[in-house]
């Protein structure tokens, strides 16, 4: 039995990656839900064939990609808290699904208790195997507006270990038209908005204008553009796309493809 927990496991923790696709951001909620922004995929095979991107180890803590055209962040969060209100009893239903077969069931199995309750213990795993299939179809549809295709819908019907995943399968591309930055702007904190930020701001020129009005709507923009707030002694540049801290020799950041550095300015603020 032990064995089969962690065959479980081992399954559940493979179901985490997911399919992503190219030029896709994925934002997920880490540790205390703080989302992080990533715009690589965390695993690729075979080239860039085949990406995958982790999603939260809890259902609960859902991910999303992006990688759409539209900067409206009210449009976004109107959005996002549409997924959310969708999937609300979904999220209770899968969270329930994975504490009773990845906590309750490993803990019974440890302490030799299985068995004795092993009648019960089948009756309400299936129940609510059963209200989490129900409310992820539902969800499904509403999202997307259609059933989902054979091959999720078998796996979900087949399998509770990935049943378990049911909240990030229903909301992962269901907001694809989004842009990764108005997502965001709408989800991270200031900090992680602002690494985001300088990236898109950098990075895509025909950008810049709205990645200002995005930033200055959050009270941002003054900070866009300016330097780190801390660093290391000895150092005196630093790189405006990704914050990295250099010496006086270097003539490029090494981690953005030598890009142009500037020179780091204590402000009054620092100097006290």
């Amino acid at each position: 039995m032990l064995g089969l927990v962690v065959v479980l496991w081992c399954v559940y923790a493979s179901d985490c990656f997911v399919r992503q696709q190219q030029g896709h951001w994925t934002l997920r909620a880490g540790v205390w839900k703080r989302i992080h922004a990533v715009g690589e995929p965390d695993v690729q095979i075979l080239g860039e064939r085949f990406a995958f991107a982790w999603t939260p180890l809890l259902p609960w803590l859902t991910a999303y990609s992006f990688a759409g055209r539209d900067f409206s962040t009210k449009a976004a969060r109107r959005r996002l808290e549409t997924l959310g209100q969708q999937v609300r009893w979904l999220n209770v239903a899968s969270g329930g699904l994975f504490l009773w077969l990845m906590a309750i069931l490993p803990l019974l199995v440890l302490t030799d208790r299985f068995l004795s309750v092993l009648l019960v213990w089948t009756i309400v795993a299936a129940v609510v195997w059963a209200c989490t299939l129900v409310l992820f179809f539902s969800a499904y549809k509403r999202t997307h507006r259609r059933s989902p295709p054979f091959e999720v819908w078998l796996t979900m019907t087949l399998s509770p270990v990935s049943l378990m995943r049911a909240p990030s399968v229903v909301v992962f591309s269901a907001a694809g038209d989004v842009h990764p930055l108005a997502a965001a702007a709408v989800l991270c904190d200031d900090s992680e908005f602002l690494r985001v930020a300088r990236l898109w701001y950098f990075d895509d020129a025909d950008s810049r204008v709205r990645v200002e009005d995005i930033a200055k709507d959050r009270g941002l923009l003054e900070r866009l553009s300016a330097g780190p707030d801390t660093w290391e002694p000895g150092v005196s540049q630093f790189c405006p796309r990704c914050h990295a801290t250099y010496m006086p020799a270097a003539r490029g950041c090494s981690d953005c493809g030598d890009f142009a550095l500037r020179p780091l300015v204590i402000t009054p603020a620092q100097s006290t």
